[in-house]
Parts: C-alpha cells; structure tokens; sequence
C-alpha cells in the first residue's frame, strides 16, 4: 500500500510541476537532452532514481543510464555532484535575475 502512496503523491507533484521548468534546467544544462535533464532535475529534488523513473514513467535502468551520462556530460562523480552543480546553476540564476545581469555565466567557482 504505501508503494502506491508513494507513486501516486510522485504523480502528483509531477502534475503540480511548473510548466516549463524543465525547458529552464535544459537551459541551465545545455549538454544535456530534454530526458537527462528531466533526470538531474528529479534527481536534485531528493528523490531515488528509482522514483524518478516512476514518475517519468521509464525503466530504473533507463534513469540510471540517464544519470550517468549527466555525470559524463558535466565530468561529475557522484550523484552528490549532480545536485551540487544543479544547485549552484540554479542560485546563479536567480542571482542573475535579482542583479539584472543578463548573461551570468556561472558567478562561483563550483563549474
């Protein structure tokens, strides 16, 4: 029972899901195809790969196989530096818009 519970509230906050923030995390991670960063962007939430691929609705082979071609893409070792890296694109974004800057490129250190 609490499988189902967990694959329908994954639904639902899949359904709750802005539009279109998938397009900003491909823009964030232009390396990336639309699926890989549908990934890395479930990933950064907390949820398991094995969720993720439940409410993309693939394979957890597939999901996995996504996170390691991210981890190749952006030459990062773990899925730790995954959310890591999608963190730090993300507050330089914000930064960005907060400052006005228009093409930020990554203002840390952290690629």
């Amino acid at each position: 029972m609490a499988v189902s519970n967990t694959i329908d509230l994954l639904a639902q906050i899949k359904d709750s899901r802005p539009s279109g923030l998938i397009d900003i995390v491909r823009s964030l991670f232009p390396e990336l195809t639309k699926r890989e960063a549908e990934t890395l962007y479930w990933l950064s939430t907390g949820v398991h790969v094995s969720e993720a691929a439940v409410v993309m609705r693939i394979s957890t082979e597939t999901a996995n196989t996504h996170v390691k071609k991210c981890k190749f893409k952006l030459n990062m070792e773990s899925n730790t530096d995954l959310r890591l890296i999608y963190q730090n694109r993300l507050v330089n974004l914000q930064l960005s818009c907060l400052l006005s800057i228009p093409n930020p490129g990554i203002i840390t250190g952290y690629k």
